[in-house]
Formats: C-alpha cells, structure tokens, sequence
C-alpha cells in the first residue's frame, strides 16, 4: 500500500496542504504554497504549488508547477527547475509501467526529456558488468536495472535524471554517487542512500519522492505551445502479453485488416 500524501512534515508545521490552505494563501518558505479559492459550498478545490529555479532556459524566470490538490512528489533534497521535472515526471511513468508489465525493478536514464535508456534487473555476467563500468560494484537489483539503463548509451546519458521503479538503496546511491547525474526520482529512500544523495554536487542533487499511488484526476492533458492549446486523452495504454498477442508475420492480419502482402 503507498504511504499517506503528502507526507507529513513535508510542509511547515508538519500539516498537509489542507489545513494549511483553510485560511486562504499560506506560504511554505520559497518551494511551496497552497490556495483555496473560492468555491461552491459543496466543494474543497486547493491548488498545491512548487516554485521552480527558471523555466526551460534560466532567463525564464519565475517558474512554477502546479495541480489540484496535492503534488504528486516532494523534494528531500535539492532544488527542481523546468526540465527536471519534465524529465522525472516522464521518467517515473516510465520505470512504473515497466514494473507492472514484467514484474522486475526498472529504471531509466532520462536526458532532455527523453530516455537515453531504460532496462529491468537482469542480472550481468561479467562481461557485461565491465562494459557497464561496474565490475567493481556489489549490485543490488534496482542498482543492476539503473547500469543497465545508463550503460544503453553512456554519452547520452551524462548528466542524466534517473528514475528507478522501487526504493533506492545504499548500493544504488553508491552507482549514483560516481556518476554525472543531475537527480533521481523514486518512490522511497533507505536513510543510508539518502545520505549518500544529499552530498552530491556540493549538496545540490536533486533527489524527488513521488507518491506511487497518485494517478492524474483527469483523463485529459494539455499542451500550450505558442498561445496554442493542444488537448488529448492520457496514454494509458497497457503494456501486456495482449498487446503482442496480434503478431504480424504470425497470424498475418494487422489488426482488422488482411496483412498486405
């Protein structure tokens, strides 16, 4: 079962948005805020909001991100900007449906808002973990699924944000530590991986928790590009054995239609 979100102590006074909320805009230090506007007497809205360092270049400044209701994630350490989250939000759904199609830890190595890699805890022979750079590593198996990942294509993947289907553990947080990395998301921490993450990059690495229980209350996403708004459906396809039950080739049909030839 995931834990209670948000978590408490993650807002001033250890109070969720809620209570804080109940008396209007409270403010949370510079990271968080929350708003209550008005609303039928029926209705609790509330606006839960993250102050972002700049948006997609630094003189985009300021920058927020915002929902209804709670944020999804909190960050234990470091400062989120623009692309980080646009990274790790991407990166978790990643890493989450992996998980729930083939049952193993997943993790992937997100660079510019796409996957440099992505791969799953299959153990490496010793080939393998040489040309993954982690021959001299004791691997647990979200650390084996994460040098998977980033080992797909090592260049694209300096100064990746990882993201990693189950908790973090000392093992992973030792991989991570030697790396280029610029922050990781994952639903849990040890205390000991944490450790090791907060003293990365001066202390600056950014390390995100996100409530793996949250799903988006609407099934609609919008894009504003240029003034214009685009609006679709959620891609909330499922990836299982019935997805690749039509194969081509095999039953020579593609989808309704006879196979061209």
């Amino acid at each position: 079962m995931p834990a209670a979100w948000p978590p408490q102590g993650s807002l001033p006074g250890g109070q969720g948005c809620g209570k804080l909320a109940a008396n209007g805009i409270i403010e949370g230090g510079p990271h968080v805020s929350c708003v209550q506007p008005a609303t039928r007497k029926d209705t609790i809205a509330m606006r839960d909001e993250v102050t972002l360092r700049y948006g997609i270049n630094p003189h985009q400044a300021p920058a927020r991100a915002y929902c209804d209701g709670p944020l999804p994630f909190e960050a234990l350490n470091g400062s989120p900007g623009y692309i980080n989250l646009m990274d790790g939000l991407n990166a978790w759904q990643l890493v989450r449906e992996l998980k729930e199609a083939l049952g193993l830890p997943a993790a992937t190595s997100f660079k510019h808002v796409s996957p440099a890699g992505a791969a799953v805890a299959v153990e490496m022979d010793e080939a393998t973990r040489g040309a993954h750079f982690v021959e001299d590593l004791e691997l647990s198996p979200v650390a084996t699924a994460y040098a998977r990942a980033r080992g797909a294509d090592r260049m694209s993947s300096f100064g990746d944000f990882a993201a990693v289907s189950d908790e973090v553990d000392e093992s992973l947080a030792t991989l991570i530590a030697r790396e280029v990395s610029d922050g990781i998301i994952a639903p849990s921490y040890s205390p000991a991986a944490l450790e090791i993450l907060k003293a990365k990059r001066g202390g600056k690495y950014l390390v995100l928790r996100v409530n793996a229980g949250y799903n988006p209350a609407s099934e609609m996403e919008q894009r504003t590009i240029f003034g214009v708004t685009l609006e679709q459906p959620r891609n909330t396809a499922r990836i299982d054995a019935a997805l690749f039950s039509n194969r081509i080739g095999s039953t020579r049909t593609c989808s309704t239609r006879p196979c061209a030839t």
